[in-house]
């Protein structure tokens, strides 16, 4: 999974939550390991994915993207 975008949120611990497309990832269920990459598409010949993190999920629900509060949006890993 890449976190281009929350890639030192990552690296510091601070991200607790992560949205994901529920057709991409419908199968997902509490317990799964995921590897957390810096970016995982757009890789020129030869590059390798840089390794973040192991990502251990913990809960698993669908909800509405405009559900998402200011909390969470810092659990996402974006303080402003």
């Amino acid at each position: 999974m890449s976190f281009a975008l929350t890639r030192r949120a990552i690296e510091l611990r601070l991200k607790t939550v992560t949205r994901r497309s529920v057709t991409t990832w419908r199968h997902l269920q509490v317990g799964d390991l995921l590897r957390a990459v810096y970016k995982c598409q757009g890789l020129k010949r030869g590059e390798q994915q840089e390794r973040l993190a192991v990502i251990l999920v913990t809960g698993v629900r669908v909800e509405p993207l405009e559900a998402i509060d200011a909390d969470d949006v810092r659990r996402e890993g974006f303080e402003d």
